[in-house]
């Protein structure tokens, strides 16, 4: 397919592009960690290219004059037609943001916030053998305190407030992928004996690290993609100024 003529969605994300040298350099070294262990099966993503989903925008797909711009993930969710607007989206992000993020050096008794899906900070890097990707998790926290569901509060409001519907219910972490990585069959028992020992490594790493970064509005942008990992070459970030055009961007080629 001519990429040319494949349709855009739109999906909001923070920290995709530059980071902050202490971010670059804990990416980094973990997709350095996971080349040197996997090899070739392991492919990292650009550093810029690595992001967090605050939510997903995509639309349903409509005929090409129809003006509703209806939710896919209300769709996939709900079974329900959701109409995206977003006359509220900055002011939403107005009373949720600045957010800080913290990966990794966790104390024992640190839990991201009480709620039925809560995961252990033992899952802060992981290979997620299903979807074959390597996975860094950061927690929402105000001043060292967990409890508080930063991100959960914002998707929630921007589900009530402007139909922008997340992927996932319950959701409070910030979730990135690093990466992807194969499963030659020939090597399959070799493989996961190194993804285990890779992933052992990485999580100790973390234990001994503790990173945190603000993500305020500079740090959110409204991603106008083809592929869903965000490739620079075919990805265009918006800045969230840009409201008012946003139902525009679903039909326009990006700016690359």
């Amino acid at each position: 397919m001519n990429t040319a003529d494949s349709p855009r969605q739109l999906t909001l994300v923070a920290l995709y592009g530059p980071k902050v040298s202490p971010l670059t350099e804990l990416l980094d070294y973990c997709q350095s960690e996971s080349v040197r262990a996997l090899g070739s099966a392991f492919t990292p993503y650009e550093t810029a290219q690595v992001h967090a989903t605050i939510a997903g925008m995509e639309r349903m797909p409509v005929h090409a004059s129809a003006q509703q711009l209806l939710s896919r993930n209300a769709h996939l969710r709900y079974d329900q037609h959701v109409e995206m607007r977003f006359d509220n989206l900055r002011g939403i992000l107005d009373r949720n943001l600045p957010i800080t993020i913290r990966w990794g050096g966790y104390n024992g008794g640190d839990r991201p916030y009480a709620g039925p899906a809560v995961k252990p900070f033992s899952r802060s890097i992981y290979f997620n053998r299903a979807t074959r990707k390597l996975v860094l998790i950061g927690w929402p926290h105000r001043g060292g305190n967990f409890a508080e569901p930063l991100l959960l509060n914002l998707r929630n409001e921007l589900e009530e407030g402007c139909g922008i519907v997340h992927k996932y219910p319950n959701d409070n972490d910030f979730f990135q992928v690093l990466g992807s990585f194969d499963r030659p069959e020939s090597d399959a028992g070799l493989l996961r004996s190194a993804l285990d020992d890779v992933e052992s490594s990485l999580q100790a790493e973390l234990e001994t690290t503790r990173l945190d970064v603000t993500v305020a509005h500079e740090q959110i942008a409204i991603a106008q993609y083809i592929d869903t990992s965000l490739p620079l070459e075919t990805t265009t970030a918006y800045s969230i100024t840009e409201t008012d055009s946003i139902p525009s961007l679903y039909r326009t080629n990006p700016r690359n």
